[in-house]
């Protein structure tokens, strides 16, 4: 390595260390030689900046060595070229088509379980690339990682010779990227499910200091890697041409602009990527995150006592005890819910409010089925019994199972939950009416009192039944 080249690299590392000395360099260097240490990098190189060195002997020591060796072998092309910002501002912003607010783009819903937190952002999603763009679903989980986030070499099979190769196989925030910079007119957008299940700032690794965003384009670009710069030269559309008959192929390098060449050598989120998320803190066996991930991101918090959303479930019923093989009776989903959570959140509980049941604890799915199913046995049981055909009588049996099958699945959800997740050490103070009894304060004993006693394992008597 010549000594011109070493400087280029002293210089670049004492400017990471100590930023202000900028000015300091630009008066001591010429300008081509300024250049060429903020323009782009194309391989990691060593430095001769010695341990405990101060920023002024550092600067000393290279002038000594340049006035050594003025000239060395010749550069190369892509190193000299001069730094020169590209544009990555789109132009492309996007507004809620219900509240008239321009969407976040880095952006994360939080909220207690069955908030609607996923329904939310893949409803919105629908209105962000109504226009025109795509969208990328991904959830994380305690072994995700980088390589599967952004990308990594990986053993493939080669589509001709059938042998193993390895390639770059880019992860779902580098496919969206390179869409986003490729259509520069449409809106993208990676929708993380579960953000805290995995070890962010292991995941996002370099690629977190994307995140700081200026009208929606990164403030702080990162220098890319080899494999990523050659996946990137392969995949950009801005690095192609097509022949007079219509085949493509990649530029030269002399063909290659100012702008074409920063794109490869540094990553930087344009103005049309956005990256939403959903976390849910009351889960167990989450990964904290810390300060400075967190301040890059806009939270919106989804209460459990959205007006909308308990508007939606307010027709919504559920079965409870089972007596003669069917359903005893039904209540309004949200009059239970809403009373289990005034006990959750009562002196003797003292529940935080992200533990609560959300309006979609039970599935909307499944309150459609019980409402449905409800509807169908209302009909049947409204005939007189004599007038009643075998083929009712089959299909009110068959609608009796179901409810029997609702009444399972309150158990092991609602009541797996309290029990295991929000009051695992108190669940007497959940369970008032089985504490009561003397019940005892087993899993399976709280199920079978549930099918016998309903809404009274919890002290609740005075329900309306519907």
């Amino acid at each position: 390595m010549n000594l011109k080249r070493k400087a280029v690299a002293v210089i670049r590392a004492v400017l990471d260390k100590f930023p202000e000395m900028l000015e300091k360099f630009k008066e001591i260097f010429d300008r081509e030689f300024m250049d060429r240490v903020l323009g782009a990098v194309t391989v990691m190189i060593p430095t001769s900046v010695k341990f405990g060195e101060s920023k002024e002997d550092a600067v000393n020591s290279i002038q000594e060595e340049m006035s050594i060796e003025n000239e060395g072998s010749e550069e190369e092309e892509m190193e000299s070229k001069p730094y020169i910002e590209p544009d990555y501002y789109t132009g492309c912003s996007r507004k809620n088509k219900y509240t008239g607010t321009v969407y976040a783009h880095n952006r994360i819903v939080f909220g207690a379980p069955g908030t609607g937190k996923s329904f939310k952002l893949n409803d919105e999603q629908k209105d962000l690339i109504s226009e025109g763009g795509e969208y990328e679903r991904v959830t994380f989980h305690p072994d995700y990682s980088y390589a599967n986030f952004v990308g990594t070499y990986k053993p493939v099979q080669d589509e001709k010779s059938a042998d193993i190769v390895y390639e770059y196989v880019p992860g779902p925030f580098m496919r969206i990227y390179v869409q986003a910079l490729n259509n520069p007119n449409d809106n993208f957008l990676l929708l993380i499910e579960e953000i805290n299940r995995a070890n962010v700032a292991s995941v996002f690794g370099d690629v977190f200091q994307l995140l700081d965003r200026k009208n929606g384009i990164s403030e702080y670009p990162v220098a890319t890697t080899e494999d990523i710069k050659k996946y990137l030269i392969k995949k950009l559309k801005c690095f192609k041409k097509k022949d007079s008959i219509g085949n493509e192929s990649i530029k030269s390098f002399d063909e290659f602009s100012d702008d074409d060449i920063k794109k490869c050598m540094y990553m930087c989120i344009p103005s049309n990527m956005y990256i939403w998320a959903t976390m849910n803190s009351a889960d167990q066996g989450v990964f904290p995150m810390d300060t400075a991930f967190k301040r890059r991101w806009e939270f919106e918090y989804l209460s459990v006592n959205d007006d909308e959303q308990v508007a939606a479930i307010k027709d919504y019923v559920i079965p409870m005890c089972i007596k003669d093989n069917k359903a005893d009776h039904y209540i309004g989903w949200d009059s239970l819910r809403t009373r289990i959570n005034n006990i959750l959140t009562s002196e003797k509980c003292k529940v935080n409010e992200d533990k609560l049941l959300g309006p979609f604890f039970i599935s909307k799915n499944m309150l459609d089925e019980i409402k449905n199913n409800k509807e169908q046995v209302d009909e049947l049981e409204a005939k007189d019994e004599a007038s009643r055909t075998e083929k009712d009588n089959e299909a009110l049996k068959d609608m009796h199972q179901k409810e029997n099958s609702y009444i399972k699945a309150f158990e092991s959800k609602v009541i797996m939950y309290l029990f295991e997740d929000v009051m695992k050490m108190r669940p007497e103070n959940i369970f008032i009416g089985h504490h009561k009894k003397n019940g005892k304060m087993i899993f399976s004993e709280i199920c079978k009192a549930f099918e016998q006693d309903g809404e009274g394992i919890f002290g609740i008597e005075d329900l309306e039944n519907i």
